[in-house]
């Protein structure tokens, strides 16, 4: 991407979300919802939040107004403000009785952020990812509801009740559904690429579904995918806490510029 002497880049990395094994745990910096627990030991985490870069400042929930025009082609918007996006994933419970067990935390990124997996008996509750086009929601098998919907920019909260738990939704492009109760797992937000001066481009993004689409453009770090040779060999579990190319960053979000001269 092409800048001209004197552009001024906004820079805002996300932050891990907060764990609890009681009361509230808050989402990450920049659009992680926040997760609560209701009963002691059973646990819940907030959401990671977006790493986003734009020609503009503030937080990326604050910045709907630029998201730019929805090109119906490419199934995005096509904004000239908001550069890149990289989504944060949705947090997770760890409470393993009888509604919910083996949790899985969907992870963000890419053009369609990951549901989380909630494979419960008897009740499921989940919050499903991010789109290119709409914030995850928060989904059930019944009429219990704590949790909410994303929103752009930001994961969807746990909004509590008398009992039980829910986790925070992962911060995006539009953010990650929390899940609505029992400790289930929230959704992640999405991905952006979609700025009308940006070339070569692709995200990366752990277990996701791929896109073979220019402005979102995606490869699965880990898991089934049609993109082999676009793999980094040195991401070998599929995501990384240290900054690795074109691989699945965990923990806080990371950025990197490098000048590649005129």
């Amino acid at each position: 991407m092409s800048f001209n002497e004197g552009d001024t880049l906004y820079i805002n990395v996300g932050g891990t979300g907060a764990s609890s094994t009681y009361g509230s745990a808050s989402g990450g910096y920049n659009g992680g919802g926040s997760g609560k627990d209701y009963r002691d030991g059973r646990g819940t985490g907030g959401g990671g939040g977006a790493t986003h870069i734009a020609k503009v400042t503030g937080e990326l929930r604050y910045l709907e107004s630029f998201k730019g025009e929805l090109n119906n082609a490419s199934g995005t918007y096509i904004s000239d403000k908001i550069i890149i996006v990289a989504g944060g994933g949705g947090g997770v419970g760890n409470f393993t009785g009888l509604h919910t067990a083996n949790l899985v935390a969907g992870s963000g990124g890419g053009s369609v952020g990951v549901t989380g997996v909630s494979p419960g008996t008897g009740k499921t509750y989940y919050g499903t990812g991010g789109t290119q086009l709409a914030a995850g929601t928060a989904e059930r098998t019944d009429s219990v509801y704590q949790g909410t919907d994303g929103s752009f920019g930001f994961g969807g909260d746990c909004t509590g009740a008398a009992e039980g738990n829910c986790s925070g939704g992962g911060g995006g492009f539009f953010g990650g559904g929390s899940n609505s109760n029992y400790s289930g797992a929230a959704g992640g937000g999405s991905g952006y690429i979609g700025n009308i001066s940006l070339s070569e481009k692709a995200m990366y993004c752990y277990n996701c579904t791929e896109s073979d689409t220019a402005d979102s453009y995606t490869v699965s770090t880990y898991g089934t995918t049609t993109h082999e040779n676009e793999r980094n060999p040195l991401c070998v579990n599929g995501y990384s806490f240290d900054p690795i190319s074109k691989c699945a960053k965990a923990g806080n979000g990371y950025v990197r510029i490098t000048y590649l001269g005129s």
